[in-house]
């Protein structure tokens, strides 16, 4: 009998031997893009979180933000336990790294896990974009604004070096 601390894994292997370690970093990347995205993907929410508080003092607004983020952590610090534990009813011990190649791929209830996961994916995409654009759109207005200003200012100092230049006695002539 093992203790419990013993079933649980820091590091991810891989026994892919048959192809080459290039390729399987390359395809494990590829593997782990989603969920690096996803998990970044939701940072510039929070300027509108910020403008949606009332009474947005630093203290408060530090107060949400550590709240949600000690939330996550101890849902992932959870997740990731079971996770490693799933390993003990395995035949082998080992998990995937995507647990859900674990399963069976004619499981019903794994079909409609899946089925729910990516129409959760797909409709919360809309939720990240439109933040995404409303920053990046505002990035460009301020730009715009910048350098309407900066024009203007050239402008006026271009016009008054020819106002210098050109303003003789006034009288017409040249020379």
């Amino acid at each position: 009998h093992m203790h419990w601390w013993e079933y649980i894994s820091f590091v991810p292997s891989h026994d892919d031997t048959s192809s080459s370690s290039v390729a399987a970093s390359i395809h494990q990347l590829m593997n782990s893009l989603p969920v690096l995205i996803g998990g970044f993907m939701c940072h510039f929410n929070i300027l509108p979180v910020h403008n949606e508080l009332q009474d947005p003092s630093p203290k408060r607004v530090n107060r949400v933000f550590s709240t949600s983020i000690r939330c996550a952590a101890i849902l992932y610090l959870f997740l990731g336990f079971v996770g490693s534990m799933y390993g003990n009813c395995t035949e082998s011990g080992k998990i995937d790294g995507n647990v859900l190649l674990s399963f069976p791929e004619d499981d019903t209830l794994l079909m409609l896990g899946r089925g729910c996961l990516s129409l959760t994916i797909a409709f919360a995409l809309p939720l990240f974009v439109a933040p995404a654009k409303d920053v990046v759109l505002r990035a460009l207005e301020i730009y715009c604004d910048w350098r309407e200003r900066r024009l203007s200012t050239k402008q006026e100092e271009d016009g008054d070096a020819i106002i210098e230049v050109g303003g003789g006695k006034g009288d017409g002539e040249y020379g």
